[in-house]
């Protein structure tokens, strides 16, 4: 399965590699974006933009996914083996449509 071939950067900040053929988008977060506890939730400043962001636990979970070395695929396999009874097609649809959000805010790159 391909996920967002076309949104890496041409400054290296994103890896596109090949797992069973298909090549795989890698997603990571933007090292400019500093993040702070928030209770239970995840604090996010961009520099750059000036802006802050508030993600609860389900975004903060991706968030700290993003690590450059996970694809959508692997994200979701660790949904479903950190919280029982998680069923992956679901979670595959909602976790694409946060990280594409994600993606356009220039707060995590992928290839």
């Amino acid at each position: 399965m391909i996920y967002d071939k076309d949104c890496c950067t041409s400054n290296g900040s994103c890896f596109v590699g090949r797992v069973g053929g298909a090549v795989t988008s890698v997603y990571r977060r933007n090292p400019k974006v500093e993040e702070a506890p928030l209770g239970s939730d995840l604090m996010l400043f961009d520099p750059t933009k000036s802006q802050f962001f508030v993600l609860n636990s389900t975004m903060a979970y991706l968030w700290r996914n993003c690590d450059g070395e996970r694809s959508l695929d692997r994200i979701v396999e660790s949904v479903c083996s950190d919280f029982d009874g998680a069923d992956a097609h679901p979670i595959a649809a909602e976790m694409k449509t946060a990280l594409d959000e994600l993606v356009s805010l220039g707060m995590v790159t992928c290839g």
